[in-house]
């Protein structure tokens, strides 16, 4: 059974693969070699996205589109994927690549990003999910306040 799936995903791969690769007719006066194979651009961008853009000790910096940090249910499925109930882990959410930090101490520019933290601890018991909102972002630090969320890996309310 698993192999007649595989063989079936197989072929529908290989139709994609070959349907895509189809070849137009040459304009008139256009040699054969100059034709082009003409690839669709897609019709809507990918709206939430996410990258792990560093990770050391417990603490994981992730950049997350604005798009997808409005979206508890993906911010859920991305905390599924970087979780391991096992072990203590911090992951702070940032909405632009370019700002988000490699390390600490964060910049004034780096904290105006940073947009949630999730804090898991299986030893103590905490879990906690906070939006961070900038209340003045004129000072430096920027002052900030903490907004609690029930989103963990997997699920949101």
């Amino acid at each position: 059974m698993k192999t007649k799936i595989l063989c079936l995903n197989v072929l529908l791969i290989f139709g994609f693969l070959v349907g895509c690769q189809e070849r137009q007719q040459p304009a008139q006066g256009q040699k054969e070699s100059e034709t082009t194979t003409e690839i669709p651009a897609k019709s809507q961008p990918v709206a939430e996205t996410w990258k792990l853009v560093k990770s050391f000790g417990v603490v994981r910096m992730v950049y997350i589109s604005p798009a997808g940090l409005k979206d508890k249910y993906f911010i859920a499925q991305v905390l599924h994927n970087l979780v391991d109930r096992k072990k203590t882990i911090q992951i702070m959410f940032f909405d632009d690549e370019n700002y988000t930090p490699l390390g600490f101490p964060m910049t004034d520019s780096q904290m105006l990003h940073w947009k949630a933290t999730y804090n898991f601890n299986p030893n103590t018991g905490i879990e906690r999910f906070v939006f961070i909102e900038i209340t003045d972002a004129r000072s430096s630090p920027p002052s900030l306040k903490e907004v609690e969320a029930n989103i963990r890996p997997g699920y949101a309310e």
